[in-house]
């Protein structure tokens, strides 16, 4: 073999070896990750690798795992980027939907509170289970709004999901409650 031909094979198989020793690294960061923290996960690249790589994760990171398609190293950002916003919007139309449906179930089960006193009681004893907010309640009083963001805070605080509404439908609805409602996980006095 020519010393010229050596280099190239060498190069070639350190090239993988990195490769590798990348994906390796990457699958010890997402075997450790707490799969609460994550929303969304990514997968693409050539070949099979991302597939067997999926089959390593939890089953949670399993259900919030999307694979891109012709995506590899070689790809330009602007393409990835364009691919992530696309699986982006439909993971966000998708939970829309689901925050859509959680809202009518649980006025059916009246699970929902609309003044801005009870949801504030509600939040303190941790009965909240959803604190959805219009993502305009900015545009409130001054008042109005320090009152949204303490209740933003207090639900942080006392492992309430918040969630920020911006269907123009529903941010419409809100204002008729003043721009805050909580679904409930039970019924409260």
């Amino acid at each position: 073999m020519t010393q010229k031909r050596w280099t190239e094979s060498k190069t070639i198989l350190e090239s993988k070896t990195d490769t590798h020793s990348r994906i390796f690294q990457t699958n010890c960061k997402v075997s450790n990750m707490d799969s609460n923290d994550v929303k969304i996960l990514f997968l693409g690249g050539v070949g099979n690798a991302k597939i067997g790589f999926h089959d390593e994760l939890d089953s949670e990171l399993k259900m919030k795992s999307r694979f891109m398609e012709n995506v590899s190293f070689n790809t330009s950002m602007n393409i990835v980027n364009k691919k992530i916003i696309k699986h982006l919007y439909d993971y966000r139309r998708k939970h829309v939907l689901e925050v859509v449906f959680k809202f009518e179930k649980a006025i059916k089960e009246k699970l929902i509170v609309r003044k801005n006193s009870e949801i504030q009681k509600a939040l303190k004893i941790g009965a909240v289970n959803i604190l959805l907010v219009s993502a305009n309640y900015y545009n409130l009083s001054p008042t109005n709004n320090q009152k949204i963001t303490k209740m933003i805070d207090l639900a942080e605080n006392t492992s309430s999901r918040v969630e920020f509404v911006t269907n123009p439908k529903l941010v419409k609805k809100m204002e008729k409650y003043g721009h805050v409602l909580a679904l409930l996980r039970y019924k409260f006095k």
